[in-house]
């Protein structure tokens, strides 16, 4: 079953329905004095729907690196480029995931595609609810794929 997420502007709140399946939550992996791994489970479901659960970065945090490890290699279209980051302006304020970086597997920092509030370790003014989205392209067979997302931040206050 697919989820799909309803959002209210005007209350400022968001809705989801459909089952909960594993690997839509975003979360802390380790922290190490100011330092907080966050980790997002990606996957070819997950890229068809576009919904994440419980995803919010704390305000004064800069994120410092994004690294993608893709376990089993993504099906897109061509050129596709998956935007995580803040919800509504992830293309301007997140990572970009480029199509290359999702169709073969391996490891690969991601720094260099950090842009905006996300970018040259900005500090984020306030609490960041975080969103996925496509700037470019689509899921081609959301039945593969299965990666993770982190993001090496750092409390600066």
């Amino acid at each position: 079953m697919t989820m799909s997420k309803e959002t209210d502007a005007i209350r400022g709140t968001s809705s989801v329905y459909g089952a909960v399946e594993p690997g839509r939550a975003f979360g802390v992996v380790s922290t190490e004095g100011v330092k907080v791994e966050y980790r997002l489970d990606l996957t070819g479901q997950l890229l068809s729907d576009l919904v994440i659960l419980d995803a919010v970065i704390p305000a004064d945090t800069a994120v410092l690196k994004a690294v993608i490890v893709v376990e089993e290699a993504f099906n897109l279209a061509a050129s596709s480029v998956v935007e995580v980051g803040t919800d509504g302006s992830e293309a301007t304020n997140g990572v970009s995931i480029l199509e290359a970086n999702l169709e073969s597997t391996g490891r690969t920092d991601i720094t260099s595609q950090l842009a905006g509030t996300f970018d040259a370790e900005a500090v984020l003014a306030a609490d960041t609810t975080i969103g996925i989205a496509f700037s470019a392209g689509s899921v081609s067979d959301a039945s593969v794929g299965k990666a993770r997302l982190l993001l090496e931040c750092e409390k600066v206050r």
